[in-house]
C-alpha cells in the first residue's frame, strides 16, 4: 500500500512536464478534484495577458491612452502596492 502524499507528488512532477504546453494542462483541471488541485497551481504559476486589437509599439511612448492607466492601476493591485475596491475595508 503506498503512501497517501505520494500520489499528489507525482502528479504534480507530471504535470510540471505538461506546464510548457498551456493546452496540453489544461485538460487535467477537469478530470477529478486531486488533479485540479494539482494542476491549477501549475496552470496559474505563468499568466500571460492579451488584449485583443491592441497593438503596442516598443518604440513608442503611448502613456497617455485609457488602456495605459488601467494596466499600471491593474499592476499595482497585482503587486500588492493598493489594494482593489471591493477589499478595502480590510
Amino acid at each position: 500500500m503506498s503512501h497517501p502524499l505520494i500520489l499528489p507528488e507525482l502528479l504534480e512532477n507530471i504535470f510540471s512536464f505538461l506546464a510548457k504546453d498551456n493546452k496540453a494542462l489544461y485538460p487535467t483541471l477537469v478530470v477529478n478534484r486531486l488533479w485540479y488541485h494539482c494542476s491549477a497551481p501549475i496552470l496559474w504559476r505563468h499568466i500571460e495577458f492579451f488584449i485583443e486589437d491592441y497593438q503596442q509599439n516598443r518604440y513608442s511612448k503611448d502613456m497617455s491612452g485609457p488602456l495605459y492607466w488601467q494596466l499600471r492601476k491593474f499592476k499595482r493591485v497585482m503587486c500588492g502596492e493598493t489594494k482593489p475596491p471591493y477589499c478595502s475595508k480590510m
